[in-house]
């Protein structure tokens, strides 16, 4: 029997004036509203005007998630004047709690909850596997050594049997009476053995059977609250109607309509519906087209709610349309009373679909609208807004990025709270703990055991921060270190053994350097120089530290049981992380998370591969400290806060492949066989969490998603759901713009990629970020940049150049490059070089490798006057075994030539002179000269080919030297290459004075203003400028210039530098003859003023 009253509202949910009278104890009240506050007013008027018999009973409200708990409870807070002893369960923990109340002998918790069911079926299932039956299983976990497929497949089948219990009871029934003999009814009737009167559905059974008879039950409640719950499973609604035979139950109902819409169906249905069964398309109408789209589930729950024959009940609605005003209330309205069409709408700032480049750019523009939001209506709050996101972990470091405090922060703050975020996404030293848990399988790369040091918590575990850290980076570098622990540890992986490169051989090298000092040899090791002091202690500390890797790579092989790794993770956590207040709460989580393993398999082995797997699992489920309504706007995921009401809306992160959630079944999902109301479609429940999302806000209903590609600015496609809105508000419009626009297209606003484009910092869209406006004005007004004939010539003040000292080292600088030397040192603009892998083993050696290795030998040749290398030295530059051999073969070969030319200097002690140059009013340059030889003069070796920047080094320091009259008789100034040599005689004093004062001059303007030198392609220039062939000065200075690009040799037109330089310069920088200029400036008496030898 079904009894309807209505209420009618004045203007708050306060004002309610109640027409019905109080049906009787026992029975079903069913209060409807398409606001929740008006739902949450009657609520509280229940609690107030009937509160319980007893003050110490608790109240029993059931919710669908912990925020509508806590909402509530603070609702009626300030509505009561106080909120306590309310009990807020989710509806399955409220059955279980129902049912331990009503019957004898249940246990606390469900035995077969998807977690317990999990780990029960993953036991049960090897001795099933050999049955007939479960064949198809047996083939399918052949070869599964690390059990985590077969984790996986008792998890999707632990799942399963949830759903069934919940929407296939009579399945259950049927399986539990032994009439069904599949796989599946066979390991449904293992797994409640023992406890076949305690599965869910079997208590549930009995609970209806208790509650439909007469037998007297002194434990019942006395009554029992649904508040805005948007979907229930069918045996739950039959377990509701059972109870309210007994007792008064209040059903809260958060309705999108006053009308009965469970019969409406979608346009494109119907469309479907007269193609093949015409006779039945003249009686489905689709009424509003949001509400027949997207209110499946809400359809289901209504008929299931109204389905009970025998059921007494009373309904009550409270309905009440928003005045429209504005296109959102406009929108309510139709969904409300199930009309089709949106009178005289327009577009306003009430519906907002905004679209960006990437989830970066959706925060920035969110930010920037809710301070536009705020400054445009002072009432508003930040409490008041909600922002919901579908994929929350993948946005969270973009919302603390944008909405979090900086120090000189340009932008004004707002209050934020994050929610719902996966705990493993909150901190990266839960990621770290999975690193160790993946030490049996890894590498020990140079980067991968480095990498741990850059976790605070653990460098400061092993006190290895700060200073300690650069001077392990620094020796593991100088060691060359590649990977893997000893040679044993590549045998494991099957590789030769090779202590080369390993974190062995760095090691013994490292003591060998502490114990020996600077020796060159120690039993065939080369020791690392400067090891003492606190360098000794941060490398002991490091040992440490990578011993206690070692330790556990070992430990963590072996499978074990459930309470073995409970205490083996628990020590390895002391043992790795420091344990500051501040952390403590992240490491708890992964401590709560390893004693729910013990629980679960405490006497159970258990593999390395299994235990990393759940707990990823585990800890991807698991959130951090939700801080629901804790002050300023919540971010959170879509479900946490459904059916909450706030002034502002946004949804951000509506693309396409991210929301609604695509269904994936399994192939032996029973439920898949026939569809019945109320089971559980993914994509159903998204649209109606989207429908309730709308019906709650109240002013903004705001809509961001990613619909431009970065790389093309390509148009990316929304969810479906916004289509859906877009294509309902263009086709329900009856008033459009005069020129034709679409109502859609004026609520859409397409935002730039770059947070600094002027078009943010207008009128219509006001940008609140100073940095950027800064930044934008800067571009307004810069005019466009101009092709340039001509170098560049504009004076730049530059900073730090006050000294009149100028060392020698930061001279040879300038000489060796001069543009690079400008923008580094002058504008303190550096372009980062290629980083070459320090995890990859040597198998060739490059270039560079070879010119240090050469370089080497030499200085051994010159201090000894023996050409070759030590056994061990060196050894960790190249490549293991014969490949090794080979290559220092190689090398020591091809330097013999290039060595001989330098017998002469060898074994002959170097003498340091001292530098000091004044130059009258400019600056006084100093240094020290240590390649002097005694006798013979300057010396320079390089196993480089001959060229203009080890000609300019060579010249440097003789005009130096022959300025200061340091040489003696026979004494001269040589350059040896691979190739060839260079030789200059001393010179007089006053012509190497003025020689040097015009690199002196070229120095101060190169300070100010970029050189228009290139170090190889000059040279080429006025190399062949002097040998009198100008006619070639420019085609051979085209070749270093452009490289060599089919070998892959990088000209100067690539050098980062000089591409600076040049940029907009129109044509070619070499004809310019300012470039021949600087080039004859700069090697014109380099050139001509020695020879070759």
């Amino acid at each position: 029997m079904l009894v309807r009253f209505h209420l009618y509202s004045k203007s708050r949910p306060e004002d309610f004036i109640l027409v019905s009278t109080y049906p009787k104890p026992a029975g079903l009240n069913l209060v409807s509203s398409n606001r929740v506050e008006y739902l949450l007013a009657s609520l509280a008027r229940e609690i107030t005007e009937r509160p319980l018999a007893s003050p110490f009973a608790a109240e029993t409200v059931v919710v669908a998630s912990p925020a509508m708990a806590r909402w509530i409870n603070l609702q009626l807070a300030c509505k009561n004047g106080l909120a306590a002893n309310t009990d807020y369960p989710l509806p399955a923990s409220w059955v279980w709690q129902l049912a331990h109340r009503l019957l004898c002998g249940l246990p606390e918790r469900d035995p077969l909850g998807p977690e317990v069911a999990t780990w029960k079926v993953f036991f049960a299932l090897p001795g099933l596997l050999e049955q007939r039956e479960f064949s198809s299983l047996r083939h399918y976990l052949a070869g599964d050594h690390d059990t985590v497929k077969r984790w996986q497949l008792c998890s999707r089948i632990a799942c399963l049997f949830d759903r069934y219990q919940f929407y296939r009871p009579d399945l259950i029934r049927k399986w539990s009476r032994g009439q069904e003999s599949d796989w599946q009814a066979r390991l449904w009737i293992k797994l409640i053995q023992g406890r076949e009167s305690t599965h869910r559905v079997r208590v549930i059974d009995r609970m209806i059977e208790l509650l439909r008879s007469n037998q007297a039950v002194d434990d019942f409640p006395e009554r029992t609250i649904l508040f805005a719950v948007s979907s229930l499973p069918p045996l739950f609604v039959e377990l509701i109607q059972a109870l309210a035979g007994k007792i008064h139950v209040s059903m809260y109902v958060h309705s999108p309509s006053l009308h009965y819409w469970a019969d409406l169906t979608t346009r494109k249905t119907i469309s479907r519906m007269r193609v093949h069964q015409p006779e039945k398309a003249a009686y489905y109408e689709s009424g509003n087209e949001l509400l027949a789209s997207w209110g499946c589930q809400g359809q289901v729950l209504q008929d299931l709610l109204l389905g009970g024959e025998d059921l007494r009940s009373v309904s009550d609605e409270f309905y009440q349309s928003p005045t429209p005003d504005s296109l959102l209330h406009k929108i309510q309205n139709s969904i409300l009373n199930v009309e089709s069409t949106l009178d005289n709408a327009s577009a306003d700032p009430s519906v907002q679909i905004h679209v960006c480049h990437s989830p970066l750019r959706e925060c920035q523009v969110l930010h920037d609208r809710l301070l536009a939001f705020m400054d445009q209506d002072n009432s508003l709050r930040p409490e008041q807004i909600l922002v919901v996101v579908p994929q929350i972990d993948h946005y969270a470091p973009y919302i603390q990025a944008v909405f979090g405090r900086r120090e000189n922060d340009t932008r004004p703050f707002i209050p934020w709270n994050l929610s719902d975020v996966a705990a493993m996404e909150q901190h990266p030293l839960v990621e770290a703990f999975f690193q160790l848990l993946r030490l049996p399988e890894s590498r020990f790369t140079f980067s991968e055991v480095l990498a741990f040091l850059d976790l605070p918590e653990l460098a400061r575990r092993f006190d290895l921060d700060g200073r300690n850290r650069e001077t392990v980076l620094e020796y593991a570098r100088l060691a060359c270190v590649r990977w893997g622990i000893d040679g044993q540890h590549k045998k494991s992986l099957k590789l030769p053994v090779f202590e080369q490169n390993t974190w062995r051989e760095a090691r013994r090298r490292f003591f060998a350097g502490y114990s020996v000092g600077d020796a060159d040899d120690w039993n065939g090791v080369a020791p690392l120089t400067g090891i003492d002091g606190d360098r000794s202690k941060a490398l002991g500390k490091f040992w440490l530290f990578l011993q206690t890797l070692i330790d556990y790579r070992r430990l963590l092989v072996k499978p074990r049981d459930g309470t073995a790794w409970q205490e083996n993770l628990a020590q390895m956590l002391d043992r790795f992380f420091s344990k500051p207040e501040d952390q403590s709460a992240r490491i708890q989580v992964i401590r709560d998370t390893l004693d729910e393993l013990k629980q679960h398999a405490a006497r159970q082995i258990l593999t390395r591969d299994l235990v990393l797997h759940w707990l990823r699992q585990k800890l991807g489920e698991k959130t951090g400290s939700n801080r629901y309504f804790s002050g300023g706007v919540s971010f959170c995921g879509m479900r946490p806060m459904r059916s909450l009401p706030f002034r502002i809306i946004c949804v951000l992160g509506m693309n396409e492949a991210d929301f609604p959630r695509r269904q994936q079944s399994v192939d032996f999902d029973l439920m898949r066989r026939e569809w019945k109301p109320g089971d559980p479609v993914k994509g159903d429940e998204d649209r109606y969490l989207m429908l309730e999302t709308l019906l709650c806000a109240r002013d903004v209903f705001y809509l961001s998603y990613t619909g431009r590609d970065m790389r093309d600015n390509g148009e990316c496609q929304p969810s479906v759901l916004v289509r859906d809105l877009v294509d309902f508000i263009d086709r329900s419009a009856l008033a459009k713009n005069p020129d034709d626009q679409k109502l859609s297209e004026q609520l859409t606003v397409v935002h730039p990629m770059q947070p600094f484009s002027a078009g943010i910092f207008n009128l219509s869209h006001p940008g609140y970020d100073q940095y950027w406006h800064g930044v934008a004005l800067a571009l307004a007004h810069s005019s466009p940049e101009k092709l340039r004939v001509q170098w560049p010539v504009v004076w730049i003040t530059a900073a730090n150049h006050g000294s009149r000292v100028l060392d020698l080292p930061r001279f040879h600088q300038f000489i060796r490059h001069p543009l690079r030397f400008f923008f580094s040192r002058g504008l303190k603009i550096r372009f980062s070089e290629p980083v070459q892998s320090e995890d990859s083993e040597v198998f060739s050696l490059d270039s560079l490798d070879q010119w240090r290795l050469k370089m080497d030998l030499a200085e051994r040749f010159m201090a000894s006057g023996e050409a070759s290398f030590r056994k061990g030295e060196k050894e960790n530059f190249f490549p293991h075994g014969s490949m090794g051999t080979m290559s220092r073969e190689e090398i020591v070969e091809a330097s013999r030539i290039w060595l001989s030319r330098l017998r002469d200097y060898a074994r002959i002690p170097t003498s340091a002179q001292t530098i000091e140059i004044v130059f009258p009013d400019t600056h006084v340059l100093s240094g020290k000269l240590r390649n002097y030889y005694p006798g013979k003069g300057l010396l320079q070796f390089t196993p480089s080919k001959f060229g203009g920047s080890q000609l300019l080094a060579l010249w440097i320091d003789h005009l130096c030297l022959s300025t200061h009259g340091h040489y003696r008789s026979g004494e001269s100034a040589r350059l040896v290459c691979m190739d060839q040599g260079w030789q200059y005689p001393p010179l007089p004093e006053h012509q190497a004075h003025d020689f040097l004062n015009k690199y002196i001059e070229q120095y101060l303007y190169n300070i100010h203003a970029p050189l228009a030198v290139l170090p190889r392609s000059s040279y080429e220039w006025a190399r062949e400028t002097i040998r009198g062939k100008p006619e070639r000065a420019l085609s051979s200075a085209r070749k270093p210039w452009q490289g060599v690009y089919a070998l892959r040799i990088p000209g100067e037109q690539d050098d980062p530098y000089v591409r600076m330089a040049v940029r907009g310069f129109e044509g070619n920088p070499l004809e310019d003859p300012e470039f021949a200029r600087c080039s004859m400036d700069f090697y014109q008496d380099a050139l001509t003023h020695g020879g070759p030898i």
